[in-house]
């Protein structure tokens, strides 16, 4: 498995979402926030065959700590000691997409190109909120 750490671009949103009308949010723990991220990763699979096609598999999780940073900074989150925890966001629904953007080939373009075999989207752990 290759690890994308590589980021050519990393953009991101995070920002609390709407509430009901009439709602009321006791605690920032109960607030419900949304987050977006968008970016580009230099994923660069090289092949090794000229007749065989390359199947990889690629790993992209995206870093989430500027993002949380912000979010704990900008709404007074309140939090632990320094370095004493770990910044994390629960995820309640989620929308992944990928793309790639471009092939380059350096011997003949015969069979160029690209697929996806699988999509695995698997980028969560669990825990307990401490």
């Amino acid at each position: 498995m290759k690890e994308i750490s590589s980021y050519a671009g990393q953009n991101w949103l995070i920002t609390p979402s709407a509430l009901a009308l009439n709602e009321h949010v006791a605690h920032i723990r109960d607030q419900r926030f949304l987050l977006v991220l968008s970016g580009v990763a230099i994923v660069d699979v090289k092949g090794n065959s000229e007749a065989v096609w390359l199947h990889e598999t690629v790993s992209l999780r995206p870093s989430l700590d500027d993002a949380l940073n912000y979010a704990v900074n900008r709404w007074q989150i309140p939090t632990p000691p320094p370095n004493s925890y770990k910044i994390e966001f629960e995820t309640e629904e989620w929308a992944p997409f990928a793309s790639l953007s471009s092939v380059f080939n350096q011997g003949q373009s015969i069979n160029s190109g690209f697929a996806v075999d699988t999509w695995r989207p698997n980028p969560f752990a669990s825990g307990t909120d401490v």
